[in-house]
């Protein structure tokens, strides 16, 4: 709905002016204070009279008051639609409400005084008020025949009642709501949603509630029916951890030593070589040489006593007494090398 009606509340009795601007298709009329224009009298019925929005044009209908709704001097007959024109006057008892459309407000200002520096000053506040507008917490259903539809709450403080019966601030034709399924309630920059005791209950994010205050992005289900809740307000709260810390907190989790100096890069083979020359006993076989052409490291130099290392050949003697060993002890030096093979093996993984 495009065309902001503005409608002026007067009090026959006071002389007390009220202006309201209609930005929801349907807003009620009457005394009890959920209502959009309330009328503090106790011969105004509770929801007294509705004007709403259909097919672009506005109309005016009595909601079955005790003591009755005029449009000029006629009365008019209950739950009829009567079509509004800009500057017709809804009578309710002591109450004048008058309905103007928003050309009507455009030729009061042409004849207003125009120098320069009032002009400056009106356009700061359609400037302020435009701001406001795109920064005002919003409804917008998100399923349904009435998919996209949006609520726009402008007012600082605003009381909006949801439901089926059309008599409702915001009117949802699905028969998955109650009549008077829950009302919000809009206090400066925060929004409450109330469930008025639905049949279908009301939830936000899933969970059951009778009171909560919303959020930005909360999804509300009232019933089935799904409206997310948006307060451009609150984008600037977002507290969810920064980019980088995320890249950072990946870099740590696949690397663990990232944020540790690296040491010198080495073969494979020379750091489990090092920690098994520590351990190495006098009977063990020395260590595979490493594949690389790079000299053999000092602790293994210091340790390396075997007698079996190329400069120090074994005594001619052992050589010729080899083939002297019976098949047995030579089964049994095979099994002892392999054994010793494995081992070394094992601990070159486990390092």
């Amino acid at each position: 709905m495009n065309i902001k009606p503005e409608i002026t509340v007067r009090n026959k009795d006071s002389g007390e002016k009220i202006l309201y601007r209609m930005d929801q298709p349907s807003l009620v009329i009457g005394r009890d204070s959920s209502n959009f224009v309330v009328l503090p009298s106790k011969t105004v019925s509770r929801r007294h009279t509705e004007i709403l929005f259909d097919h672009g044009q506005f109309f005016v209908r009595d909601l079955k008051s005790n003591n009755g709704t005029k449009l000029g001097e006629r009365k008019l007959t209950t739950k009829e639609k009567n079509l509004l024109k800009s500057g017709d006057v809804i009578k309710i008892e002591n109450f004048d409400i008058l309905f103007e459309l928003p050309q009507h407000s455009h030729q009061k200002e042409a004849l207003e005084n125009t120098d320069s520096d009032l002009l400056e000053v009106k356009m700061v506040k359609k400037l302020l008020k435009a701001m406001d507008k795109d920064s005002a917490p919003t409804l917008e259903i998100i399923d349904g025949a009435e998919k996209g539809r949006r609520f726009l709450f402008e007012a600082k403080s605003q009381d909006v009642v949801v439901g089926r019966d059309p008599g409702c601030e915001l009117y949802i034709d699905s028969n998955v709501i109650s009549r008077k399924h829950a009302r919000f309630e809009k206090r400066f920059d925060t929004v409450t949603i109330f469930d008025l005791d639905s049949k279908n209950g009301t939830f936000v994010n899933r969970q059951k509630i009778t009171e909560k205050r919303l959020q930005d992005g909360d999804v509300i289900h009232l019933g089935t029916l799904a409206i997310i809740f948006r307060n451009p307000q609150e984008l600037g709260l977002d507290l969810s951890p920064p980019e980088i810390s995320s890249t950072e907190e990946h870099s740590q989790h696949t690397n663990p030593n990232a944020s540790l100096p690296e040491e010198p890069s080495q073969p494979k083979i020379d750091l489990p070589e090092a920690k098994v020359a520590k351990r190495r006993g006098p009977e063990d076989p020395p260590p595979p040489a490493p594949k690389t052409p790079e000299p053999i490291p000092q602790p293994l130099q210091a340790e390396s006593n075997f007698n079996l290392s190329p400069a120090d050949p074994l005594p001619q003697s052992e050589v010729n007494e080899a083939p002297k060993l019976s098949s047995m002890e030579i089964l049994m030096l095979a099994v002892g090398a392999a054994v010793l093979i494995g081992a070394l093996f094992g601990l070159m993984k486990i390092f």
